[in-house]
């Protein structure tokens, strides 16, 4: 296939996450969930046991139960790692394709169906005691070409316990 040829396919199919970690971090365990995303649990090459959990996502457009189905089942293979690992350090990032209140977006609806799929994310997210790094910034990450709609849909969330948050900068 051509270039120009494999180009066309990727933009058709833009899906999947890359996940780069340093030379000295090892992976214990990965679950892939149809190339939307992958939990990953990682141990430092000077530890004995593992050392963070890390997942990575791409959730679907649709704010529907799809939606809620795809987050259910990564947030929950996250719990079974944290248990079976013993591991309470998680990080969980990449593209929600959803906002948590009316905040997040600008000249677009939050609709009662995105509203719900909001809510019940929030409860799961709360339930593994992550909190949203951004959460008190206003900058958006995602705009639609050529308009003035903007959205917050990256997310990147960790657990504060036992992380301080030094810093956050974007240049989205």
């Amino acid at each position: 296939m051509s270039a120009r040829g494999l180009g066309d396919v990727y933009k058709r199919q833009s899906l999947g996450c890359l996940t780069l970690l340093s030379h000295h971090i090892n992976i214990i365990e990965s679950r892939n969930f149809n190339n939307r995303a992958h939990v990953l649990v990682c141990q430092k090459s000077d530890d004995p046991k593992a050392s963070f959990i890390i997942a990575n996502l791409y959730a679907p457009n649709a704010n529907n139960n799809e939606k809620i189905l795809f987050f259910e089942e990564i947030l929950d293979a996250i719990a079974e790692f944290e248990t079976t690992y013993e591991c309470e350090n998680k990080i969980v990032t990449g593209d929600f394709n959803l906002i948590f209140n009316s905040n997040e977006a600008k000249c677009r609806n939050f609709s009662a169906q995105e509203k719900n799929v909001a809510n019940v994310v929030n409860v799961m997210i709360a339930d593994l005691n992550l909190t949203d790094a951004m959460l008190n910034t206003t900058d958006f990450t995602w705009r639609r070409p050529n308009s003035s709609t903007f959205s917050k849909i990256e997310r990147l969330l960790f657990s504060p316990k036992n992380h301080d948050l030094l810093s956050i900068k974007t240049n989205w």
